[in-house]
């Protein structure tokens, strides 16, 4: 970069976005654990990337198939489903999948501001089954932060009975809805956890599909916020915002072009 552009840069910057803050590379990437397993065939990885991964077996005893995946975007997807034909109660199928997304609060650091979490769980059979049904359901949602732990809401059919907590929960599900406040400058996590385990013949399914952004009415009285997550995840450029980056990447593109002398061909 030629030297004379340097503080046209730095001065837009600073006007633009304020004083320098975290990074993307400062927030740690997201981490999607899989373990899925039908009878004796599995696939296990704590640290994947987003994708479907599926396993299945067939023998004199039964048949089935367990699937688990994870995708990011700005409203994350966590599904496990699992197929299962089997007259042996010693055969299990299923497995779990797990993320967890490291974001920050960008803005006046320690200022407290109000976060949304919306999404919805689903699962099925069509009510939670007990223990003993074969079927074993469980999910969670958690933010943890430098302060403490915020519990978005969980499902759990192994205890009897089963256990449901959920801002409004529904049958077959319910959702995630909450509003929580976070304190700008600190790096927090969200981990979603969605599984599945049959040991009976049956078909069962948790699926996880949740977002979390700045509550809009804060946002709009105080526009110097934003988030920043795990590469991949939650956060995606709103239109207005691509638009301002590209006319100012068209005017630093033209200042530079204008003090660029021509390259020496040999």
């Amino acid at each position: 970069m030629n030297r004379k552009m340097t503080p046209v840069v730095v001065f837009l910057g600073v006007l633009l976005f304020g004083p320098a803050v975290t990074t993307l590379a400062q927030v740690p990437a997201a981490n999607l654990a899989f373990v899925v397993q039908a009878a004796n065939n599995s696939y296990v990885n704590m640290n994947d990337v987003v994708g479907t991964h599926s396993v299945n077996f067939s023998n004199s005893f039964g048949n089935g198939t367990a699937t688990a995946t994870i995708l990011g975007g700005p409203s994350p997807f966590l599904n496990v489903t699992a197929m299962l034909t089997s007259s042996d109660p010693g055969i299990i199928l299923g497995g779990y999948v797990k993320l967890t997304i490291y974001f920050e609060v960008l803005g006046p650091a320690g200022m407290s501001v109000p976060m949304d979490f919306l999404g919805n769980v689903t699962y099925s059979p069509g009510t939670l089954p007990s223990p003993a049904s074969g079927i074993r359901l469980e999910s969670y949602a958690i933010v943890s932060t430098p302060a403490g732990t915020i519990q978005l809401g969980f499902i759990d059919s192994t205890t009897n009975p089963a256990r449901i907590d959920l801002p409004a929960s529904g049958v077959p599900g319910g959702n995630l809805n909450q509003t929580f406040n976070l304190t700008a400058g600190t790096i927090c996590s969200l981990t979603m956890l969605a599984s599945v385990d049959l040991n009976a013949t049956a078909t069962a399914q948790m699926t996880l599909d949740p977002t979390l952004f700045i509550d809009p009415a804060f946002l709009a009285a105080n526009p110097g916020f934003s988030l920043l997550a795990s590469p991949g995840f939650l956060v995606v450029p709103e239109p207005g915002s691509i638009a301002c980056l590209c006319v100012i990447g068209g005017a630093l593109f033209g200042l530079n072009r204008r003090h660029r002398r021509p390259s020496r061909t040999t």
